[in-house]
């Protein structure tokens, strides 16, 4: 089995900074209060509707929780060691699900994230969940579509990304929460956001060649730059729901 090397986060964030780049938990219905506990869906006339509010957020502009991938709990240390899916030894760490690759731990050749790590689904129940890599995807590709307006603004001192769908005058806005490691403060607040997919990174590592099963999707932006990226998956990043 190959070892894996324990790194710092600084050589960590390589791999995820690679440029700067509903009513009940059943349904949802656009412009209607949420219930307690749970986000507005809103349509941005794609195939799902986005929460307004990230994963264990209370308004659009609050950061909210950070999690690691396929990982339900909230917590301060976003490090190998604290990966629910890593097996640790002395000097190196194997992966226990979510593996293609035989030299990195047990091979299950899943993908996608089960239901039960889906962070968001677990949380908000109901048809709620993560989005997909073509979700991701999607919401991306309007950041260049004349039917949307992307506009980086500070929201009550939060700067971030307000996406308008322009033919129902409908918002979200993306706070830029930045991402944590294995210290309790987030990097880049304020000018950088880091959104999990359900969907395991299968491409090749920058600058490395090859393909690696520690790392996931996610959507990454700075105030330039919108694009799908892939980030190691004990970070702890935000989460912005979805529903059908």
């Amino acid at each position: 089995m190959k070892r894996i090397a324990f790194l710092t986060t600084a050589v960590l964030l390589l791999f995820s900074c690679s440029g700067k780049t509903v009513q009940d938990k059943e349904d949802a219905q656009e412009g209607t209060p949420a219930t307690p506990g749970l986000p507005v869906a809103v349509d941005l006339g794609l195939s799902v509707k986005w929460a307004n509010t990230n994963l264990g957020a209370t308004a659009p502009e609050e950061y909210g929780d950070y999690y690691a991938w396929g990982e339900i709990e909230n917590k301060k240390d976003f490090s190998w060691k604290s990966y629910k899916w890593a097996i640790i030894y002395p000097t190196y760490y194997s992966l226990s699900k979510y593996n293609y690759d035989g030299e990195y731990g047990t091979v299950d050749n899943k993908r996608v994230l089960d239901a039960a790590d889906d962070t968001a689904h677990v949380k908000l129940g109901g048809k709620w969940r993560m989005p997909t890599r073509s979700e991701v995807d999607e919401l991306v590709s309007t950041s260049t579509n004349s039917s949307y307006k992307w506009e980086w603004k500070s929201l009550n001192g939060h700067p971030g990304w307000s996406v308008t769908y322009l033919a129902k005058n409908q918002s979200v806005f993306f706070p830029a929460a930045g991402f944590k490691g294995e210290e309790s403060a987030p990097f880049y607040v304020g000018e950088a956001g880091y959104y999990w997919s359900t969907a395991l990174y299968t491409g090749p590592l920058e600058g490395l060649g090859g393909q690696s099963p520690e790392s996931a999707w996610h959507l990454n932006f700075f105030d330039d730059t919108i694009r799908p990226d892939y980030g190691s998956r004990q970070y702890g990043f935000s989460i912005r729901a979805v529903i059908e």
